[in-house]
């Protein structure tokens, strides 16, 4: 027999074995001693207040749930001595079962030899007692290192509760079982041998005041010391057995556990170390659960078969498996990819609105205290559990590493797709920390440039209409003349910016998300730079502006003047048949060193001219276009040409008219980051490949133009 059914079988015992009745008990308090004619001699009890006591007939404590005692006569209870039916005394006048206890009060209505003598003493400064009678169905037996909330107090076992209570009677005595009771009781004569009471009071007490159980306690330890020598030995000799008994079974005991404790590990070691699911949802190893609860081998070994054959089916049906369920949003890699980028501030909650990446629900769940600080190391031991591998909570170390490759090839080479899978959840979340960052800074490229798509890397032309690109008027005979798309001498191309990344064995080991979303944000501005940089050298470069293509303005600074001479230049353009273009260029790109002179030009229809005395003029541009100041165009390292703080540019709406167009790989306007799951390994951790396909073009210098301040 385990121990664990040894220890059960022992609490049924003990819980079968205990009484069903109890005495509670309280303080005689009287109200009306000296009666008057027609009255009683009246009382108050506070019979209980919801403590543990120590009660004849159980092996230990015993406490009263308040909360569901009541008393058994609806109307009233009777009054009696030392719980004798037949030696009434009188009856209680109000009962009150609350938090604090159980109050009763009453009247000695009953004239006869008790009652007189119960006042009789009491009027000479006697002190009784009350006595409560309850009686209860089998009280539950709280064991050993469980704790209990009973009567607004938290109380550790081994303890009796004893519910629904119904008091049957209250009783005076001289003693009662409540000794937390600061109320003397009264000593009563007692016949004892002369030797006895010598013994006592040689040790400092009065045997006359002494309780039940403290006589009892003297009367011991006097037979023990008046014992004849003989009788000792062989009462020496009776405890050296009784001890030798108890040595041995304890040895038994160890020897039984020994062999459970390694039944339980052959067992789960057979089995793959596996996880199971407890009622709460939490997951735990099942050895140490076992261990823990001393779980029935034939149960340890039921759930262990349980847990591999979850594991055979998920593979066999060619779909995602789960070994355990630790919740129902478990499964949800997008709560889990979200709980990852939130807990490591790779993006924040309005990154995700702004860029429609998770649903309010899956936010809201990711945010939840479940979730909330979700390492991976959580998702690395669902992996665990779902390729049926154990390792220790907590353990990180090259072992660590090593099962989490295990469980991932394992998870991979299952037939079909399963969702817990550990590069591309991370790989996921980095993305999204690229992409928060790269798209969280202000770029000119938008309001610049316009876009085109490619799929490969062949030089991409731009196509125009020969001639006007004007339709022609439909001649007498109805002849419709064709128009020749011709590609235009300019092109554009891809190239490819990519870096290489790494979630080392040392971040591994420190559980250190923070560390990998850290290098996908700074990867996500080197991005963002990358393009900007790109971008500014392509403008400043660019041989699409020229005096002889009427898009290049010397000595025009950016003011009422320059807007002027710039305006009137831009709606100068004409096709190749000298035509007006009849495109508006509402877009004025500056330098950051001239937010101030923009702002003022785009919003206020006044403008002060300090040359001229502090007057003002006023402004026919305000509202007139949109701006755009940045510091890259004037920046000595991305833009080396000379007088770079003091040029500026206008554009026509690229979206429409692009003179200059940015080429993405099949329209992918962002980084992105892929795992190399061939450097899944145990020496460089886990690598990751961060890549970005763009180029920039011209399109038509129509549609453009540059002015120079100098």
């Amino acid at each position: 027999m385990t121990n664990k059914k040894k220890h059960n079988k022992n609490l049924k015992r003990i819980q079968k074995e205990a009484p069903t009745k109890i005495e509670l008990s309280g303080d005689l308090d009287w109200q009306t001693l000296e009666a008057e004619e027609g009255s009683y001699p009246s009382f108050n009890i506070m019979a209980y207040r919801g403590d543990a006591l120590w009660v004849n007939g159980f092996k230990y404590p015993v406490v009263t749930e308040l909360s569901t005692a009541k008393f058994e006569n609806q109307e009233q209870t009777y009054i009696n001595r030392h719980h004798d039916q037949t030696r009434e005394l009188g009856h209680t006048t109000s009962r009150e079962i609350t938090a604090e206890g159980i109050k009763v009060a009453g009247v000695f209505s009953h004239d006869n030899d008790d009652t007189r003598e119960i006042v009789e003493a009491s009027r000479r400064g006697k002190k009784f007692k009350a006595s409560i009678e309850a009686s209860f169905p089998p009280a539950k037996f709280v064991k050993r290192g469980r704790s209990v909330v009973v009567n607004g107090r938290r109380i550790s076992g081994p303890f009796y509760i004893a519910k629904n209570a119904e008091i049957t009677g209250v009783a005076i005595l001289t003693r009662a079982a409540d000794m937390s009771s600061d109320v003397q009781i009264a000593a009563k004569e007692r016949n004892m041998d002369p030797n006895l009471h010598s013994y006592i009071e040689q040790a400092g007490f009065d045997p006359e005041t002494l309780s039940d159980d403290q006589l009892a306690h003297f009367s011991t330890e006097f037979e023990k010391a008046n014992q004849p020598k003989e009788e000792v030995k062989m009462a020496s000799k009776v405890n050296d057995l009784a001890w030798d008994e108890i040595r041995q079974k304890a040895c038994e005991e160890q020897a039984a556990q020994a062999e459970y404790r390694s039944d339980v590990r052959r067992i789960c070691a057979e089995y793959g170390e596996p996880e199971i699911t407890l009622e709460d949802g939490s997951v735990v190893n099942l050895e140490a659960h076992s261990l823990r609860n001393e779980t029935p081998l034939s149960e340890v070994k039921l759930q262990a078969a349980l847990h591999q054959a979850s594991i055979k089916s998920g593979l066999a049906a060619g779909g995602s498996f789960a070994v355990h369920d630790a919740g129902k949003h478990d499964e949800d890699t997008e709560v889990i990819e979200c709980a990852l980028g939130l807990s490591s501030q790779g993006f924040t909650p309005e990154d995700i609105q702004k860029n429609g990446w998770y649903n309010e629900k899956t936010v809201n769940l990711a945010l939840d205290s479940r979730y909330r600080g979700y390492r991976p190391s959580r998702l690395i031991q669902q992996a665990f559990a779902k390729a049926g591998i154990y390792h220790q909570a907590g353990r990180f170390d090259d072992e660590y590493i090593s099962n989490m490759v295990r469980a991932n090839n394992k998870l991979e080479a299952a037939q079909g797709f399963t969702t817990v899978s550990i590069p591309r959840i991370l790989s996921n979340v980095q993305n999204k920390a690229l992409l928060a960052a790269y798209r969280r800074a202000e770029s000119m490229v938008p309001f610049c440039f316009g876009t085109a798509s490619t799929s490969d890397f062949k030089p991409m032309y731009t196509y125009q209409l020969e001639g006007s690109g004007m339709l022609e008027q439909v001649g007498a005979d109805g002849e419709i003349k064709h128009g020749k798309i011709v590609e235009s001498e300019y092109f554009k191309s891809l190239e490819t910016y990519a870096q290489m990344l790494a979630w080392t064995r040392k971040m591994m080991l420190n559980d250190d998300l923070s560390a990998l979303s850290r290098t996908s944000t700074m990867l996500g501005v080197a991005s963002f730079k990358a393009r900007e940089y790109a971008a500014t050298q392509f403008l400043a470069n660019s041989s699409l502006f020229s005096v002889q293509n009427g898009n290049l303005l010397t000595g025009n600074p950016l003011g009422i003047d320059g807007l002027t001479a710039s305006g009137v230049a831009f709606d100068g353009q004409t096709d190749f048949d000298g035509l007006p273009i009849s495109v508006d260029g509402p877009r004025i790109l500056a330098p950051a060193s001239l937010k101030v002179i923009t702002s003022q030009l785009q919003n206020q229809t006044e403008i002060r001219d300090n040359d001229n005395g502090k007057v003002f003029i006023n402004n026919p541009h305000a509202g007139t276009f949109s701006a755009f100041n940045s510091q890259w165009i004037e920046n000595p390292v991305a833009n080396s040409t000379a007088n770079a703080n003091v040029t500026w540019y206008r554009f026509a709406d690229p979206t429409q008219t692009p003179a200059f167009e940015v080429l993405y790989l099949n329209g992918n306007d962002a980084p992105s980051i892929s795992s190399e799951p061939t450097a899944f390994n145990t020496v460089g951790g886990m690598q990751f490949k961060a890549i970005f396909d763009f180029g920039f073009g011209e399109s038509d210098h129509r549609y453009a133009q540059k002015c120079v301040g100098v």
